[in-house]
């Protein structure tokens, strides 16, 4: 019975010393992002829903939002719908984005059977929108408050009392639900979704600098005129309105044009003058690569200088275009200028092609890129160049454009570690198109090393990574 005994303790020793052998022996092994994944924070995932108020329609932006384990997630979405989106994200864009007060507080959120009743202080009533900015917000609201499982619709109660209305305009005495209402997640116009200027053109249809034709289209494919080019400069600048009674154009063929205010806009601005046109401004002339060039260093020379904040490197400094010798002498240091700066590129065979004229989508690109829009298949709509974390919460929308991909992030230090695991988002389109915003809450950001916010497409077909583009965090 001894030796049987004995036997018994030696297996034990031999079990309990191949585990410590495992345990010291084979973790030191493991690959660094399976150490971090182990002690990786727990994290709550949902999306928060902000309208945008656009010419054409209203929209909804979702943001999803990475936040420590909460057990209340319906409060801390609206909480965040009610801070909305930082000023680098929504004011930098020119992003028309329909808020409540942000001194409105949530006292209290309950549900029961499928309806969420949310009682919003006194101070939701300072909202000040019209009908279909009401409409907006509060279906923003209920499609935030449906995506958690046990709500079907949402009661607004003001300071415990039932609100007849918000802002006067639409009903809230009873729930709302999510069927009752069509505003639709932001897309871009049909004819832009696949082409290859889709997300230049969707990040200028985002802030209103374009609208597309009544069929819904844009056409990016077509060729702009001087007029229509100098339209979206002027508003891509964010050149500022002619105040008060303003004396005509000195063009004699602009006046009754409907380019006038726009005209009047770049001449106030110095984009354009008598030296350059003469009498006759001829909007609606074909306009060419090299005067789209001349034009836009002096756009971008004003909204530099409105936006110190920003930072445009040099992408290039010797100007190599084979036809360089066929750019009129008045346009060479305007190409070389945007060449640099990474405005505009040469086309494969080495050419500039300085007569060709230019399409819409060719448009799009220059102007995002004069804006400080990084990226080319991920563009990102900020945080633009130049940005500096405060070490709040962090915040990146943009446009992604491709279709076999999933759109992935995650945080990393300067050596390497991964304060949060890679994560895929989703874009509006599905997959890897459309729009796509992200929210890291400032607690998962706890590092004393410099860390960068990657945002970056995975290959559905063989897992390779591409497009990345990168967001320093260093306080």
């Amino acid at each position: 019975m001894k030796d049987v005994s004995m036997r018994y303790v030696g297996l034990l020793r031999t079990v309990a010393a191949a585990f410590l052998a495992f345990v010291f022996i084979a973790t030191p092994m493991l690959s660094a992002f399976d150490r971090v994944a182990w002690s990786a924070p727990d994290i709550s995932r949902f999306f928060v829903y902000f309208p945008l108020s656009l010419v054409t329609d209203v929209y909804l932006l979702p943001v999803e939002y990475i936040v420590p384990a909460t057990t209340d997630p319906a409060r801390e979405a609206i909480e965040a719908f009610i801070a909305g989106l930082p000023d680098y994200i929504a004011k930098a864009s020119g992003m028309m984005v329909v808020s409540l007060p942000k001194q409105t507080e949530v006292l209290d959120i309950t549900v029961e059977h499928g309806v969420c009743t949310v009682d919003f202080s006194g101070d939701i009533r300072g909202v000040s929108v019209g009908a279909a900015g009401e409409m907006a917000l509060l279906y923003a609201m209920v499609e935030t408050l449906c995506q958690f499982d046990h709500i079907d619709s949402v009661r607004i109660l003001i300071d415990g009392e039932a609100a007849e209305t918000l802002a006067g305009h639409v009903d809230t005495s009873q729930p709302l639900g999510k069927d009752q209402s069509d505003i639709r997640r932001f897309i871009t116009f049909p004819d832009a979704a696949q082409h290859w200027g889709g997300g230049a053109i969707s990040i200028l249809q985002i802030s209103d600098i374009v609208s597309g034709y009544p069929d819904g289209t844009f056409q990016p494919h077509g060729i702009l005129t001087r007029a229509e080019f100098l339209k979206m400069l002027v508003e891509a600048a964010r050149l500022p309105h002619s105040g008060g009674a303003q004396e005509p154009p000195p063009f004699d063929d602009v006046e009754a044009h409907w380019c006038h205010n726009y005209v009047q806009r770049a001449l106030d601005a110095g984009l354009i003058s008598v030296q350059d046109y003469g009498n006759s401004f001829g909007p609606d002339e074909l306009l060419s690569r090299e005067e789209a060039c001349y034009l836009l260093v002096k756009a971008s020379d004003v909204y530099l200088a409105n936006h110190p904040d920003l930072v445009i490197e040099a992408k290039q400094t010797v100007l190599g275009f084979k036809d360089e010798a066929e750019i009129q002498d008045k346009y060479v240091e305007a190409v070389r200028e945007c060449a640099k700066r990474g405005f505009v590129q040469g086309y494969p065979d080495g050419t500039f092609q300085p007569k060709a004229t230019l399409t819409r989508a060719e448009a799009c690109a220059i102007l995002t890129r004069m804006q400080g829009v990084q990226g080319d298949r991920v563009l990102l709509v900020g945080p633009k160049p130049g940005f500096r974390w405060d070490g709040s919460h962090v915040f990146a929308v943009g446009f992604a454009t491709a279709f076999e991909a999933n759109v992935n992030w995650r945080v990393r230090t300067a050596s390497g570690v991964d304060v949060i695991p890679e994560n895929c988002t989703a874009a509006t389109n599905g997959l890897g198109w459309g729009a796509f915003g992200l929210c890291i809450d400032a607690r998962l950001l706890d590092s004393a090393e410099p860390m960068d916010l990657e945002i970056y497409l995975i290959d559905m077909k063989d897992g390779a990574e591409y497009s990345l583009v990168s967001v320093p965090l260093a306080r």
